[in-house]
């Protein structure tokens, strides 16, 4: 039988059949022995184990499983590795290498209780297969104690500018053998207590799961972790300099948006001080001063401040006198205590104490000086007296204007340590005034000195001595003994007043019981106390005149009392603290009395006509003082302290 004929075509499919067969036998053969070259996976071991105790052991009975090498295994007694210390109970005190059936492991616990007893597989190695439990038992009898875990934990700080590190701490409670965290941005951990860095900003989720082999627990905490960009802190603020008070608008311009503020200032004479908590963009107004500017600028990860030294600059208003000085005083003249409206009038500033003046002026006072209303002009000013030990301060400025229909203004400057004397004493009076006598010179050897510029001293005559230098209502003040002591003040021609005349002082007597006690006079002109009343007495061209006002009021010894006597072509009025007691008139012209002096408590041509008592800051006048003046020189003289009212201290460094 002849064999079919085989083609071509199915010579070649049977050829690709066989290499494709061959292709996939070698293939598999080539896995196979890929697959049987690898080591089998680890065996996890079986345990099986009782437990029990007496006084002081721990009994540990292998009751069925697999043998476990001492090497590939780790027994926790209360969750610390006390493998080391168990032994076979029939080699007391020798290591042990294998546990098998039938083997007792005895564990000396001394007097110390056991609650858990944990024996876990650690793998041989070869492929590990990480941790496991094989047996869990109390410590007082047999079989396996579950041991339940809660996953707990704290991380600290939770918020920070990154890249900042967090510390994570495990509190979870029961018997652990494994711990993992997962971080939120990708990290993990197998640490019991990690350290984490956050290197982006975010909010992040963190969770931990922990195992004892038994069973496990996890605990997440959503967002428990915030990253923020730095804050760089910066502002602005607008305007930057003009007059006192001066409002100034900041607008916060710091990045990485803050969520709060805190706004400070500072100048010379304050520390760092709040002004706003509450605003990105405060408002505030600022009086005279040189001012730095702190923003501290924060959020939920961190602060950062900046700070602008000298940065606002609040001109004074009104302008300052001069930049030597550092400091100064708004000075308010009381309108209710001014009578009428007053050009030049000498204004006495009584300071009883001043701690401001004791720590910044100079110890002799001759950096003081004063200003009208505007800062700048100054005011001619005389010091009567000084204490530098608590800064008390009498001194008669002339106040270009004082009225009763509105509060007048003068500025104390001080501060200037090498400043010299400031005063212009004559300029504080005005040319009418003829003598001005504070009479606080002791007449035992000074001259009793003459304030105006006629500089009319006097000298004191009869037995007066130191002692007679006394307290008197200003400052100073003789105490005249009515029988020789007297002040002469000499016969300037400045002193023969023929058509006016003003004499004015402070008296307190000792006695009014005699006939006459004069203050002030001159041959043709007098002022004295007769039986307590105050008169006057002048030789005009009509004759000699005595004015004692008849209903006028009596004065009492030991009382300080204010009496002016004016006279004014031929019209005398009599004055008793503030107040009209008379009038009379007589004769136009006194007559000339020239080639005779001027004294203070004696009448220069008469025998016993002495004053007896104090007397201070006598004056002389060539013109007839109006009432208003007379009464608010009363009201300045008797109360300072209700006739001007003496503000806080400003500073000012240009």
């Amino acid at each position: 039988m002849n064999n079919p004929k085989i083609s071509e075509a199915g010579v070649s499919e049977l050829i690709g059949s066989i290499l494709m067969i061959a292709v996939l036998v070698m293939a598999v053969s080539i896995a196979g022995v890929y697959l049987f070259s690898q080591p089998r996976p680890e065996k996890i071991p079986s345990l099986h184990a009782t437990i029990w105790n007496d006084t002081q052991k721990i009994y540990l009975s292998h009751d069925g499983g697999d043998p476990l090498d001492y090497n590939y295994i780790k027994i926790y007694v209360d969750g610390i590795d006390k493998t080391s210390s168990f032994f076979m109970s029939t080699a007391t005190g020798q290591p042990w290498t294998t546990w098998s059936i039938g083997n007792v492991l005895v564990y000396v616990t001394g007097s110390s209780p056991v609650s858990i007893i944990q024996v876990v597989y650690t793998g041989t190695g070869s492929s590990a297969v990480g941790l496991a439990t094989l047996y869990v038992g109390p410590g007082a009898g047999g079989g396996v104690a579950p041991d339940p875990v809660t996953a707990s934990f704290s991380g600290s700080p939770t918020s920070g500018f990154v890249p900042f590190g967090v510390q994570f701490t495990d509190a979870s409670t029961g018997l652990l053998v494994s711990w993992l965290w997962s971080f939120g941005d990708g990290g993990i951990s197998t640490e019991q207590n990690p350290l984490h860095t956050y290197s982006t900003p975010s909010t992040f989720t963190v969770s931990l799961t922990v195992s004892n082999g038994s069973g496990g627990s996890i605990q997440t905490r959503t967002n428990y972790i915030a990253g923020y960009l730095p804050i760089i802190a910066d502002f602005t603020g607008t305007p930057r300099s003009g007059a006192a008070p001066l409002p100034v608008t900041f607008t916060d311009t710091s990045t990485n948006t803050p969520t709060s503020w805190k706004w400070e200032y500072r100048n010379a004479i304050t520390g760092w001080t709040v002004f706003n908590t509450t605003s990105p963009n405060p408002s505030f107004t600022f009086p005279t001063g040189i001012y730095s500017i702190n923003l501290t600028a924060s959020n939920a990860g961190g602060s950062d401040n900046e700070t602008k030294n000298n940065y606002i600059t609040v001109n004074p208003s009104p302008p300052w006198y001069s930049c030597s000085w550092g400091y100064r005083k708004n000075i308010t003249i009381y309108k209710n205590s001014v009578n009428g409206a007053h050009t030049s009038f000498p204004v006495l500033i009584n300071l009883t104490t001043d701690n401001d003046l004791k720590t910044s002026a100079r110890t002799d006072g001759f950096d003081i000086l004063f200003t009208s209303s505007d800062g700048t002009t100054k005011l001619n000013h005389e010091i009567e007296s000084y204490n530098s030990g608590n800064g008390a301060l009498l001194a008669w400025v002339n106040v270009p204007f004082v009225n009763s229909s509105y509060n007048n203004t003068i500025y104390m400057y001080y501060g200037y340590p090498t400043a010299t004397d400031q005063q212009n004493k004559n300029g504080v009076w005005d040319t009418n005034y003829r003598g001005v006598w504070h009479l606080k010179e002791d007449p035992a050897g000074a001259a009793m000195m003459d304030s105006t510029s006629y500089g009319n001293h006097g000298t004191s005559a009869g037995t007066m001595t130191t002692s007679d230098q006394v307290a008197g209502k200003i400052d100073g003040s003789l105490d005249f003994d009515g029988s020789n002591d007297l002040v002469n003040c000499g016969q300037d021609a400045s002193l023969n007043l023929r058509s006016a005349v003003t004499m004015e002082a402070w008296i307190n007597a000792s006695v009014y019981n005699a006939q006459f006690n004069d203050l002030m006079s001159k041959l043709n002109y007098d002022t004295y106390i007769s039986k307590g009343k105050l008169c006057a007495y002048f030789i005009t061209n009509a004759g000699t005149y005595d004015a004692c006002p008849a209903g006028g009021q009596t004065m009492v010894v030991g009382t300080w009392y204010h009496v002016a006597v004016t006279y004014n072509a031929g019209s005398i009025i009599t004055y008793i603290n503030g107040a009209q007691d008379g009038t009379a008139s007589k004769g136009a012209t006194i007559n000339d009395d020239s080639g005779y002096n001027f004294n203070i408590g004696y009448h220069d041509a008469a025998n016993g006509l002495y004053w007896q008592g104090r007397a201070d800051e006598a004056r002389l006048s060539s013109v007839a003082r109006s009432a208003d003046w007379i009464r608010t020189e009363y009201n300045n003289q008797n109360s300072p302290s209700t006739f001007h009212y003496v503000m806080g201290q400003e500073q000012w460094t240009c």
